[in-house]
């Protein structure tokens, strides 16, 4: 597991380098994490010819207790669906006061993206956006 310290103390980890591991490390975890009180949220962006979107859900055991969707700009790229995706699930979850949460999202450039944010950032906002939310959650492990 590779650990990385970001935003007013929040550990973020992610599980695997690539999606094959990823998927076989997911499977395991999801199985350990439906036996246990940890919460797990899956996410998804969208960027086709159509339209761009995003969805996400939130499980503590095997109960559903938050998800949802949305429709984004067109002109958004799949990095920046995904990135809103994550956001809106960190949003969604708070009011349940979770102190450790498994995410599950296909996007590595979105974990990096995360993981290098900074406050001199200014360009994109990440820092802004997600420093609020993750400095209320003491866990986010990312797979």
């Amino acid at each position: 597991m590779t650990s990385f310290e970001v935003m007013s103390g929040t550990q973020l980890s992610a599980i695997a380098p690539d999606k094959e591991t990823a998927k076989v490390e997911g499977m395991r975890l999801i199985c350990d994490l439906a036996l246990g009180s940890g919460m797990v949220g899956f996410v998804d962006g969208s960027n086709k010819g159509t339209g761009c979107g995003c969805a996400w859900i939130a499980y503590v055991g095997l109960v559903e207790v938050r998800g949802g969707s949305c429709g984004l700009p067109a002109e958004w790229d799949i990095d920046s669906c995904e990135l809103f995706a994550i956001l809106s699930l960190l949003r969604d979850i708070l009011g349940l006061s979770p102190r450790f949460v498994t995410m599950f999202t296909d996007s590595q450039t979105a974990i990096r993206m995360i993981r290098g944010a900074s406050s001199s950032d200014t360009t994109s906002g990440i820092w802004e956006a997600f420093t609020p939310l993750l400095s209320r959650i003491d866990s986010v492990d990312f797979c």
